[in-house]
């Protein structure tokens, strides 16, 4: 919202754009910048989301149509063009403004239980200083926009901005039905998601070896992004930008038994010529 404009430059046509930098070492927003690029979905990612909104907030600021927002991850740089969008920087500017009437509450009960003046005072201890922190942090638990940011579900609030095409069906019974199945799609997924948060605790131990050991392999043997290598009875590739670590190394056959790996590695040829 407050960031300033990176810089902005001249089309073909003669007209201002504006652009906006992001580097990033997170792989996951790749999926993210695809999808925008593939359907104009700027919601499936928070991130994304994130900086979806800051270009629109900086086309408000400027009054310019269109916003480059350039990615550069691993260096390979990825442009996603923002068109202006009135009624979602309306909306946008409606939450700020109840965010500032919250800051001008808050303000003011700090202003009549005189705290203010015990801030700037020097009679202020550390004890004091924690009480009177602690006081704050609770007005602002309090207040009416934190609590409605608690639950704030950000996908539903602005999907209605995303650019879509009505399907049309033919007759009652197949809107009936296609409904049907769609609300089934969601239940399902619902309880999918339900059964995977609760697996959470279990899985993460699990993946953080799981990276330690993928992370040790990348950093012995100079493997090739997306290469397909063989070794002994193990087919694999190598896929960075892959969000979950387990998809990042991917068998392409599937391994049911355990090998032996020898200690002595020089005596070993391998496929793809790759020195190890």
């Amino acid at each position: 919202m407050g960031s300033t404009i990176d810089g902005w430059f001249i089309n073909n046509n003669g007209d201002l754009e504006l652009l906006e930098i992001k580097s990033s070492d997170f792989h996951y927003m790749s999926s993210a910048i695809e999808e925008y690029n593939k359907n104009g979905n700027f919601l499936s990612s928070k991130y994304f989301f994130k900086y979806y909104v800051q270009a629109q907030m900086q086309l408000a600021c400027t009054g310019l149509e269109y916003c480059n927002l350039f990615f550069l991850i691993d260096a390979a740089p990825v442009n996603c063009k923002i068109k202006r969008n009135d009624s979602l920087i309306s909306k946008v500017l409606n939450f700020v403004l109840k965010c500032e009437r919250e800051v001008f509450n808050i303000r003011a009960e700090i202003i009549k239980n005189n705290q203010v003046k015990l801030l700037i005072s020097n009679n202020i201890d550390n004890d004091m200083f924690n009480k009177l922190v602690e006081e704050i942090e609770e007005l602002v638990v309090k207040s009416d926009f934190y609590q409605s940011g608690v639950e704030f579900d950000w996908t539903n609030e602005f999907v209605e901005y995303v650019e879509c095409v009505d399907l049309e069906i033919k007759t009652e019974q197949s809107a009936i039905n296609l409904e049907e199945d769609l609300v089934e799609i969601n239940n399902l997924k619902v309880e999918l998601n339900k059964i995977q948060n609760e697996n959470k605790k279990r899985e993460k131990p699990i993946k953080d070896l799981l990276k330690i050991k993928i992370d040790k392999i990348m950093d012995e043997y100079p493997l090739i992004n997306h290469r397909n290598y063989r070794f002994k009875q193990f087919v694999f590739t190598y896929d960075p930008k892959k969000r979950a670590i387990a998809d990042r190394f991917k068998e392409l056959i599937p391994i049911n038994n355990k090998v032996f790996v020898p200690s002595n590695m020089s005596n070993i040829t391998y496929a793809n010529s790759v020195p190890f």
